[in-house]
């Protein structure tokens, strides 16, 4: 049975942290950073696909459909 682990510091992950080195990068950015990493974590999990997760599920949620239609910068090339 598939599962994920989380902590109770995985908000304070160094890696989700670095989005801070951006010099545009606001707290709401780093929320929506997090939200997306626990979304692509849940359904690699939930697929056992060894960590790999294509584009289109996370990509396909409403929340990020929203988001990616106002910004580029989410959107796959």
């Amino acid at each position: 049975m598939p599962w994920l682990r989380t902590g109770d510091n995985v908000a304070t992950n160094p890696r989700l942290l670095r989005v801070y080195d951006d010099p545009d990068a606001s707290t709401s950015l780093v929320i929506e950073a997090f939200g997306f990493l626990v979304l692509c974590a849940s359904l690699a999990a939930a697929h056992t696909t060894d960590y790999v997760v294509s584009w289109a599920p996370p990509v396909s949620s409403p929340a990020t459909k929203h988001h990616a239609s106002s910004t580029s910068a989410c959107a796959p090339d």
